[in-house]
C-alpha cells in the first residue's frame, strides 16, 4: 500500500470542460485503504464547500475501489455535504461491488437520479445535458 502525497490527493479532483459547460471529476478509482479514501473525501467536501450552491456537475469514479461499510459511510457523508452544491451527478462503477456502493449512496438519498455507469463518455455524456 502506497501513501497518497498531496499532489496525488489534490490530483483526484479535476474539472472537464466540453461545449461552456464544466464537470468536477472526483476520482476514487483504485482507492485501496480507509485511511486513502478518508484524505481524499476530506479534500473533495473543502473544495467543493468553496463553490455557489447548485453551480456544478459531478462524476464519481468508483472503478476498482475498495468497498467496506466504512467506506460505504465515507461516501454517504461526502454526498451528503456536497449535495447543496451540485445540481446533478453520475457515477463510474463496473463491477457488482463498486455498482453495490453507488446504490447504496442513491439508496440513502431516496433513490434520486443519479445514474451508473460503466464508461465515463456516456456519464460524461449525461452529465453535459444538465
Amino acid at each position: 500500500m502506497t501513501k497518497l502525497t498531496r499532489a496525488e490527493v489534490m490530483n483526484r479532483a479535476s474539472f472537464l470542460r466540453s461545449n461552456g459547460k464544466m464537470i468536477l471529476k472526483f476520482d476514487l478509482s483504485g482507492l485501496e485503504s480507509i485511511d486513502e479514501v478518508k484524505k481524499v473525501v476530506k479534500y473533495f467536501s473543502t473544495l467543493v464547500s468553496n463553490m455557489p450552491k447548485k453551480s456544478m456537475v459531478g462524476l464519481a469514479d468508483f472503478n476498482g475501489l475498495i468497498v467496506t461499510e466504512e467506506v460505504t459511510q465515507e461516501l454517504i457523508c461526502l454526498a451528503e455535504a456536497c449535495s447543496p452544491y451540485f445540481r446533478a451527478t453520475a457515477m463510474i462503477a463496473n463491477d457488482d461491488a463498486t455498482k453495490s456502493l453507488a446504490n447504496a449512496v442513491i439508496n440513502h438519498f431516496g433513490k434520486i437520479n443519479m445514474p451508473i455507469y460503466q464508461e465515463e463518455a456516456l456519464a460524461k455524456e449525461w452529465l453535459f445535458t444538465q
